[in-house]
């Protein structure tokens, strides 16, 4: 689908977190993963994977908190194979759970570069992206480079938990330049990347 700016837009299922698995047994399981099958991610995992992470409830309240409901995070996704979906980089939005298209083609090794040569960036089938606006420094001042760590933590946190929920491996990556990744997948302007998820089936 295009919008009314010629924006590629697909809009993804809605989320479906399971409901038979306990917080207490995520907690107990959740490790790092950096292995990946061959297996695609499907449209209905990534949807409840970006809504856990910084979604909109039904009730019209977010899934993590923000610092007087700000709100400044942007998360992008580094599709490799996801079901039904091209390879390419989106950015998601929230409040329609849709994907905008950015760049297509399979970015995954640039932003393999990016990341000082971590494997599992390319290994994986999709990467989210946790990005962070600049206007935390203008609303917050000395405090805005704090509450958008937080946020990040937050919305990633969310993100591996619902991971292990739904049978799939994550791990948080950190060890980056932003403005190389920000380069690399062409999301200058768009907010300052402070984590990526890489994430699929463990091998």
């Amino acid at each position: 689908m295009t919008d009314k700016t010629g924006t590629r837009t697909l809009q993804l299922p809605h989320p479906l977190v399971p409901e038979n698995v306990s917080l207490g047994k995520v907690l107990e399981t959740r490790h790092s993963i950096r292995k990946f099958s061959d297996e695609p991610l499907s449209q209905e995992d990534l949807a409840t994977l970006l809504w856990a992470g910084y979604g909109v409830r039904d009730d019209g309240r977010r899934t993590v908190p923000s610092a007087v409901a700000f709100y400044g995070l942007q998360l992008f996704v580094v599709v490799g194979e996801v079901r039904r979906i091209d390879s390419g980089i989106y950015s998601w939005n929230p409040q329609t759970n849709g994907l905008n298209l950015m760049s297509s083609g399979d970015l995954r090794f640039q932003l393999q570069k990016a990341t000082s040569g971590q494997e599992v960036v390319a290994d994986a089938p999709a990467t989210l992206v946790f990005a962070a606006s600049e206007k935390y420094g203008e609303r917050f001042g000395d405090r805005g480079e704090a509450f958008a760590a937080n946020e990040v933590g937050f919305s990633v946190q969310n993100t591996l938990l619902t991971a292990v929920a739904l049978g799939l491996g994550a791990v948080p990556v950190g060890g980056f330049s932003a403005s190389e990744v920000a380069d690399s997948l062409g999301i200058q302007g768009s907010g300052k990347p402070y984590l990526l998820v890489p994430v699929g089936h463990p091998a």
